[in-house]
C-alpha cells in the first residue's frame, strides 16, 4: 500500500491504483472554494493561476463590455527595507484583507504576484459609479502606510474580452499613475 495525493485528497491505494475524483464546476470560473491551488498563500487571495482559467473560461457576454483594474503598493522595496520583510509580508496581507472587506461579493480580487492585485467585472453603469468611487477611496494617501496606485481599463464595445489587451493597457495605465505620483488612479480605454 502507498498513499497518492490529489489536489484536494490523500488516499490510501494499493500500488499501480491511480485513483482521481472530479468535482461538479460551474462552467463560468475554476472551483475556488475546495482548491488550495488557486489561492494565494499568504494573502488567502486568489491567485494568477485561478484569474488565469478564469479569462479562459469566459464567455462573451454580448451586451457588456469588461472592466479591469490592476493595483499596486506604492514604495513597497522601502517599506521591507526600513521594517522589514516579515512587516512587508503583513502589509501586503492586510491590503488584501481591505480589498476583499470593501469589494465583498461584487468583484473576485486577485493577487496576481508580488505587490500587485487585479479586480476584474462585466460593465454596468451602477457597478462602474461604484468602483471609481472605491478606487478614489482606496488610493487616497497616506503617510502612516504604504499606498495603492491603480490603472483601470475599460472595453469600449462589448464582447468576448482580449485579456493579454486588456492586462497590457491596465498595466501601462498603472505605470502612468505611478509616474505622476504614487496614490494615482489612470483610466483608460481600449
Amino acid at each position: 500500500m502507498h498513499t497518492t495525493v490529489s489536489r484536494n485528497t490523500t488516499e490510501v491505494a494499493p500500488p499501480g491504483v491511480l485513483r482521481i475524483r472530479r468535482r461538479a464546476r460551474s462552467p463560468g470560473a475554476p472551483d475556488t472554494a475546495q482548491d488550495p491551488s488557486w489561492h494565494d498563500q499568504l494573502t488567502g487571495l486568489l491567485n494568477r493561476h485561478w484569474w488565469i482559467q478564469f479569462c479562459r473560461r469566459t464567455r462573451p457576454v454580448r451586451s457588456r463590455a469588461w472592466r479591469f483594474l490592476l493595483l499596486d503598493v506604492d514604495r513597497l522595496r522601502e517599506w521591507n527595507h526600513r521594517c522589514g520583510y516579515t512587516a512587508g509580508d503583513h502589509c501586503l496581507a492586510r491590503i488584501a484583507r481591505r480589498l476583499s472587506r470593501s469589494l465583498g461579493q461584487r468583484a473576485p480580487v486577485v493577487r496576481l504576484g508580488g505587490d500587485e492585485f487585479g479586480i476584474t467585472w462585466a460593465a454596468d453603469s451602477a457597478m462602474d459609479a461604484w468602483m471609481a468611487r472605491w478606487v478614489r477611496n482606496i488610493t487616497r494617501p497616506s503617510r502612516i502606510r504604504p499606498t495603492l496606485s491603480a490603472g483601470v481599463v475599460a472595453m469600449r464595445s462589448p464582447g468576448r474580452p482580449a485579456w493579454n489587451r486588456l492586462v497590457d493597457a491596465a498595466y501601462r495605465a498603472l505605470q502612468t499613475a505611478k509616474r505622476r505620483q504614487s496614490s494615482r488612479v489612470v483610466w483608460q480605454w481600449v
